[in-house]
């Protein structure tokens, strides 16, 4: 079970930071390489009701000031054109590269989101809750059976990047349809 497609979101604590402001905060990201990666364009997806909001599309993986489940926060999604993996580890090891691979740039945005001169109000992003959402729903469909293989896999790439951290797992989404959506609570 090696999952092409998985996305990462650290949310916001009150008061919200203007959507407004983060077309020219990404644009701003375009111009300055601030983030790792080939960056394209900025999207504005905010006439979607609890949607993907302000996106920054990159080549490698995109970053998007993300409302759904009515909960703001900064996402990361990285998409099968940006890994880079070593043939020689197995699939498990692979995975868990992988996920790291996807928390670095997150954690790196949500750094340069809460220390942006550009925002009128300095928000604060969360690191103790990360949704992980893993859209490829041939390779990790939404069951128990997946949440339980992944579950140690998470487990161990959290406790690789981020030391000492403690961790609760659990499977968000239950409906079949739906791609599986993991909450990871951190407490040091």
């Amino acid at each position: 079970m090696l999952a092409q497609h998985i996305s990462a979101k650290l949310f916001f604590a009150p008061p919200f930071p203007d959507s407004n402001e983060f077309i020219a905060l990404f644009h701003r990201w375009i111009q300055e390489d601030a983030v790792p990666g080939l960056l394209i364009d900025v999207v504005d997806y905010r006439h979607i009701h609890h949607g993907p909001g302000v996106i920054l599309a990159g080549f490698e993986g995109s970053y998007a000031l993300d409302f759904r489940h009515e909960r703001p926060g900064l996402r990361y999604n990285r998409n099968q054109r940006g890994w880079q993996d070593d043939a020689m580890l197995t699939d498990d090891e692979r995975l868990k590269h992988r996920l790291i691979n996807v928390l670095e740039p997150l954690f790196h945005a949500a750094s340069l989101v809460e220390a942006s001169h550009q925002l009128s109000q300095s928000p604060q992003i969360l690191r103790n809750e990360i949704e992980f959402t893993f859209l490829d729903r041939l390779q990790t469909p939404n069951a128990e059976t997946t949440f339980q293989t992944l579950e140690p896999i998470l487990c161990n790439a959290l406790q690789t990047y981020l030391p000492g951290v403690k961790t609760r797992i659990r499977r968000q989404s239950i409906a079949s349809h739906e791609p599986l959506t993991i909450t990871a609570q951190l407490t040091s």
